[in-house]
């Protein structure tokens, strides 16, 4: 019954009349309804692995990837927090460099003999 249904799916993909795959694709779903009453087990089986083995094994990695996606989330979080944090103080650059260039000035003016500093002020 296998070969048939291969079959079946073989021509549906190979075709290129839309109907045609919708039929045979509904001809190999009507037949494969009967896998679960293989008795032999033969029909459940991919490469030598039952289905539940492949069920199993897509349980495990939608919980790995879903534990992942976790971490990731948390890793993205903490690099925005930086990235904020590295925002605010390049802010506060702006701020300080503009007064600590001004208070700098004031304090060499007041310091400098008046003719020592004109002539700084001039280079």
């Amino acid at each position: 019954m296998m070969p048939h249904i291969d079959k079946l799916i073989a021509k549906a993909l190979s075709t290129d009349s839309e109907d045609e795959a919708i039929s045979c694709l509904r001809m190999a779903r009507k037949q494969g309804k009967s896998l679960n009453q293989d008795p032999s087990g033969e029909l459940s089986m991919y490469a030598g692995k039952s289905a539940k083995h492949w069920y199993d094994s897509a349980v495990i990695l939608s919980k790995e990837y879903t534990s992942i996606k976790a971490k990731y989330k948390k890793l993205v979080d903490v690099q925005d927090k930086i990235v904020k944090d590295l925002e605010d103080t390049i802010i506060k650059l702006y701020a300080a460099v503009p007064l600590a260039i001004a208070i700098t000035a004031l304090i060499t003016y007041f310091l400098i003999p008046k003719t020592v500093a004109a002539s700084c002020w001039f280079f």
